[in-house]
């Protein structure tokens, strides 16, 4: 197979006439550095660590290689796209050999003949609202219904039944609500989070809208330090691959579940560098605080603000420009300390 073109971020002097062919994808794969790249692009929202090979501008292959040893292979053909995942395990060659081979159906045009995902303009401002599934909250309900209503007549038919059948049942009831209750927890707590907020996103002006009672929220893409996919191991499909994502700001955090939208696609349209966080049992806390969290941040706040009082304006200007790598009470207490000292 001849040689394709391609372009790595951290050597921009390779220019557009650097070829490639699929046999030195593996070594060039192994020896980009990746973790430097990482460290350069941390604080940009453009630009991230990958390498990319053309058949032309509109049917490409990207690799890009995430800090959790995740592989992300996206395709573009024209108005098609596709994208697989892999974890890369240095101890394990079945990894490295499927990367490989996904390379070379690229350079043979195997790639073109698979189905993928159409590519359409996206609407300039699109909602999210959840959508529960009401297949599983049926078989929910219903579990919730019949293991004790049968647990009720055993206890007062006891006298006459043999004890281990009691024991049986009480077993057996006891497995159904250990499996059907926490995803139904889950389910339901994520179905009130995103009911309690509504998303509105505004792409061409690049703006996250949050609508909670007559209060509306704007948040730039700016603005988002971070961009999580939160979810349970791939492996786990007793909670039925739900997951949220997370947006962190300098002063708070923001949720949308799986009920209201395709986390990781939506991921990486809000970000080109989404982190993945993986929960045995990934729980969503609520986008709108309550008050007795507003009180406990306030008070976390002041404790702040009376440390940082005697602090010199050198080390509090260094919490104030780099709130990524401090707690935002931190943040919004040094903010707090710098403006009184030039109120005074």
């Amino acid at each position: 197979m001849k040689p394709l073109r391609y372009k790595v971020t951290h050597d921009p002097s390779l220019g557009n006439d650097a070829l490639i062919t699929s046999e030195q994808f593996l070594e060039v794969f192994e020896t980009f550095p990746w973790e430097a790249e990482w460290k350069r692009t941390e604080n940009s929202e453009e630009e991230y660590p990958a390498i990319t090979i053309y058949h032309s501008d509109e049917h490409y292959l990207e690799i890009a290689r995430e800090e959790n040893n995740r592989v992300r292979f996206f395709y573009r053909n024209q108005d098609t796209s596709n994208d697989w995942y892999f974890e890369v395990d240095p101890g394990k060659v079945d990894s490295y050999r499927q990367m490989q081979q996904l390379v070379a159906d690229f350079y043979s045009g195997k790639l073109s003949k698979q189905e993928g995902h159409k590519i359409t303009p996206s609407p300039e401002t699109q909602v999210f609202t959840p959508k529960l599934n009401y297949g599983f909250l049926g078989l929910f309900s219903s579990l919730l219904i019949i293991v004790p209503s049968h647990l009720g007549i055993i206890l007062f038919n006891s006298e006459n039944m043999d004890p281990y059948i009691i024991w049986f049942v009480f077993l057996f009831a006891g497995a159904v609500l250990l499996f059907i209750l926490p995803p139904g927890i889950l389910i339901l707590s994520y179905y009130f989070n995103d009911k309690r907020a509504e998303w509105n996103i505004d792409w061409k002006t690049k703006t996250l809208y949050l609508l909670h009672e007559q209060e509306k929220r704007a948040i730039p893409f700016t603005e988002m330090q971070f961009v999580d996919v939160c979810r349970q191991p791939k492996v786990d499909k007793r909670i039925f691959e739900l997951s949220f994502l997370r947006i962190q700001t300098a002063t708070r955090c923001y949720y949308l579940s799986s009920l209201s939208a395709e986390t990781e696609k939506l991921a990486t349209r809000l970000s080109k560098k989404p982190r993945e966080r993986v929960f045995v049992y990934p729980y969503l806390r609520s986008s709108i605080p309550t008050q007795r969290e507003l009180r406990a941040k306030q008070k976390k706040e002041n404790r702040f603000f009376h440390r940082y009082k005697h602090k010199d304006e050198a080390f509090l200007k260094n919490i104030v420009s780099n709130p990524g790598t401090h707690h935002e009470v931190a943040v919004a207490a040094a903010k707090r300390v710098l403006a009184e000292r030039k109120g005074d």
